[in-house]
């Protein structure tokens, strides 16, 4: 088979070379979150936020950002399954098998699809699936908690199920995942009637844009797929709260003004604008657009658009982590503008953007695949600083999001 190529690259090799490299190291894998969940790491994250604390904190995070390897080593951590990871892989060969009709992609899929059927997040209205480690958020989060973005990327992948093999068993599933965002998640109000934002989890309030965009995004397609003008509603509010708090400049801030947690955050962690939150930000918007034709919708998307545009990307294509420091040069900034700027280009009747989504995307997909691709191994590293390269192989954060996003411009 001959895949797309972009400019000189034919991707197909390179996506089959790193689905092996998957094959051969089975599901489990580290994750930069298995660090953080050591007992004293974790203890460490968790401290008040005070001044001397947190230059503790900030120090042990550093160490376990450039050394992660090492202390993976000196503490035996085991590796782990992680949700998400399946989620995104059994979309990624679901997607390998529309396009290349091969059996063994779609057996990899229904394998990634009947683990997360047996392994949902238990007491729940619905299917809803979390993380295999404590996690400290604004307060600290068990393992196995549901979260809207873990939860909604399972989603995909069953809807892509049901659309690819026409299974009603995986359209039920979608269906008792829309339970669990409309009876288990908190629906946090905004300053008028029509606005909401869901929880991150259903155990505390937390504003968060992109993983409530998540949300909205999924119940947008099930509303469509079922004719549920309810579900379409509750999706154009939910949207509403976000589309309402965009900065003048085009920017979304991570956490809504009305997250009660800000006061502890501090103002510098409520400002805080990164490139896959706003590219997730970008590419829930489109999808929902698409869908609702809302012109409010629309035109923040636009505007969100131009934002990323200009503030994402250095002249050679670097995806940038904040708008003002290209660095660190992190592998999900490389798959999420993979796969935000091939959404720009399917979804944009603009001419100029589209031709400057697919000119980024080009040269994404090149440093990419020359800076942040370990050919000797056929994985993809970790992280790049200006004077260091973090080379580890983390299945979920490294591999699952660039598979997905090197099938998504097949």
């Amino acid at each position: 088979m001959k895949a797309l190529q972009l400019t000189d690259i034919d991707l197909f090799p390179i996506i089959e070379r790193l689905s092996l490299w998957i094959d051969r190291n089975g599901w489990a894998g580290w994750d930069p979150y298995t660090i953080r969940e050591h007992p004293l790491f974790f203890k460490i994250n968790t401290l008040p936020r005070l001044r001397p604390l947190q230059a503790i904190k900030y120090a042990v995070n550093q160490m376990i950002e450039l050394f992660p390897y090492s202390i993976i080593r000196l503490c035996s951590m085991p590796k782990q399954i992680n949700a998400k990871a399946m989620g995104l892989l059994a979309e990624s060969y679901l997607i390998l098998y529309q396009k290349t009709g091969r059996q063994h992609y779609l057996d990899r899929s229904i394998e990634c699809l009947n683990w997360l059927e047996k392994n949902t997040s238990e007491g729940y209205s619905g299917h809803c699936w979390g993380y295999p480690f404590d996690w400290a958020s604004v307060k600290p989060i068990p393992k196995g908690t549901p979260s809207v973005v873990v939860t909604t990327t399972c989603g995909y992948s069953f809807l892509r199920a049901y659309e690819t093999l026409k299974d009603l068993r995986y359209l039920e599933i979608c269906n008792s995942i829309t339970e669990f965002l409309v009876n288990d998640l908190k629906h946090q109000p905004g300053n008028m009637s029509d606005e909401i934002c869901l929880s991150y989890t259903p155990l505390f309030e937390i504003y968060v844009h992109n993983a409530s965009l998540f949300g909205a995004d999924f119940l947008a397609r099930m509303g469509t797929i079922q004719y549920d003008p309810k579900l379409l509603d509750l999706s154009q509010k939910i949207t509403n709260y976000t589309i309402r708090r965009q900065q003048e400049d085009g920017s979304f801030w991570y956490y809504g003004p009305e997250d009660p947690n800000i006061k502890n955050l501090g103002q510098r962690a409520f400002q805080s604008v990164h490139h896959y939150h706003t590219a997730f930000i970008i590419r829930s918007l489109g999808s929902i657009a698409n869908i609702s034709k809302n012109n409010a919708t629309i035109n923040s998307w636009e505007k969100a658009v131009e934002y990323y545009f200009n503030n994402f990307f250095t002249k050679d294509g670097k995806p940038k982590f904040y708008p003002n420091n290209p660095y660190p040069i992190d592998i999900h900034s490389c798959a999420e503008a993979i796969l935000c700027l091939n959404h720009i280009a399917r979804h944009n009747h603009n001419h100029n953007l589209k031709k400057i989504s697919l000119s980024y995307l080009d040269k994404v997909v090149h440093y990419t695949l020359e800076k942040m691709l370990n050919s000797k191994f056929n994985y993809f590293i970790y992280r790049r600083y200006k004077h260091r390269v973090v080379d580890v192989p983390y299945l979920r954060w490294n591999q699952a999001w660039m598979l997905r996003a090197l099938t998504d411009i097949l």
